[in-house]
């Protein structure tokens, strides 16, 4: 059985700089025709280093294949003018990173320094730059992280109403159930690992657990949650509202740092771009919705940030295979798993 649609978008993905770009980043341009580039890793807050982290990726894939759109992380020292450079230097996105909710994010914002960034907002709306959510409240609570965050959003998208947002990498039913019944100018993505995983899996006692043990490759932020919220994640990703799509937030990261012995902790984050669409074509199948899958990864993102639908296409093969264990000396996501579906074939449109 073959399945072919439009060539997908990831309106999540981190590539990181330097060596580990090297090695990741033609994992995502090699299936994704556009990828939007998240600005925590390197630290990325003005147009022009957004401009010199592009011209890094050109490094290692072809313009002729990829565009990565950039985007700039929001901090206290962000001015109207500062919006306003980006968007000349061609960055589509602002990304909000509450103080220590992740990777890279203790340069970001306080929520008392969210309440003083209006003129910061205002300037995006005008510009017609979007504005991307890492949606968790910082300090105690991770699990309700999310649910707490989103009040705070809420003034924003009153107070703004033109300005398009996105609430990033969504994990819980109380997000998804947030966005829809938000304003059309809001929207939200969802991982292929949040539509796989919960938290008992992290522990080890899921589906994809193994014999109770910690699984540092199925820790991430946000958390996986429960089983509810998964079922939830999977309804809105085969919804034909189009308030959401795909974003696969893989994040790569050395395997000492997922195993680090000497400091006795674990990155967050899961490599995700070599499976995603493989991951996504079985999960859609199991769901009977292989013909909403299209939708999701090639539509919904590209319409909901004003771009052209791409030209190129990907062909999906029916034929089971295993993940293996490591992809450019990282561990990629389900690895030693199943999977119903591989990517066959990409055509890439000429441009």
């Amino acid at each position: 059985m073959i399945l072919k649609i439009r060539r997908p978008d990831d309106f999540h993905v981190h590539l990181r700089d330097g060596a580990m770009l090297r090695q990741v980043a033609r994992h995502t341009a090699s299936q994704f025709a556009r990828a939007l580039v998240m600005p925590n890793v390197p630290p990325i807050d003005t147009g022009p280093q957004a401009e010199r982290l592009k011209s890094e990726i050109f490094q290692h894939v072809s313009p002729s294949s990829f565009t990565p759109l950039m985007a700039i992380r929001l901090t206290a020292k962000t001015t109207p003018e500062t919006i306003q450079e980006a968007k000349r230097c061609g960055v589509v996105a602002a990304k909000v990173y509450p103080q220590g909710v992740t990777t890279g994010s203790h340069g970001g914002v306080t929520i008392d320094q969210l309440q003083q960034m209006g003129a910061v907002f205002a300037t995006m709306q005008d510009v017609g730059m979007v504005l991307c959510w890492h949606g968790e409240f910082p300090g105690p609570g991770w699990l309700s992280a999310e649910q707490r965050m989103l009040p705070e959003i809420r003034k924003v998208v009153d107070d703004f109403p033109r300005l398009k947002q996105v609430l990033e990498h969504i994990s819980t039913r109380e997000g998804v159930e947030w966005v829809r019944r938000c304003p059309d100018t809001v929207a939200g993505t969802i991982t292929v690992h949040h539509l796989f995983l919960t938290l008992d899996d992290l522990g080890g006692r899921g589906q994809f657990g193994r014999g109770g043990m910690l699984q540092p490759h199925y820790f991430y932020a946000p958390i996986a949650k429960e089983d509810s919220d998964r079922q939830t994640l999977t309804e809105a990703a085969i919804e034909p509202s189009g308030k959401f799509f795909l974003g696969t937030d893989s994040a790569p990261h050395p395997i000492d740092r997922k195993f680090n012995v000497d400091a006795g902790c674990c990155a967050a984050g899961v490599f995700s771009a070599p499976v995603a669409m493989a991951a996504l074509a079985t999960k859609f199948e199991a769901l009977n919705a292989l013909d909403r899958l299209e939708d999701f990864t090639s539509a919904h993102g590209a319409r909901f940030y004003g771009l052209p639908l791409n030209e190129g296409s990907m062909v999906l093969e029916k034929q089971v295979w295993v993940v293996p264990g490591t992809v450019a000396g990282m561990v990629p996501f389900l690895a030693g798993e199943e999977l119903g579906w591989k990517v066959a074939d990409v055509e890439i449109a000429s441009r």
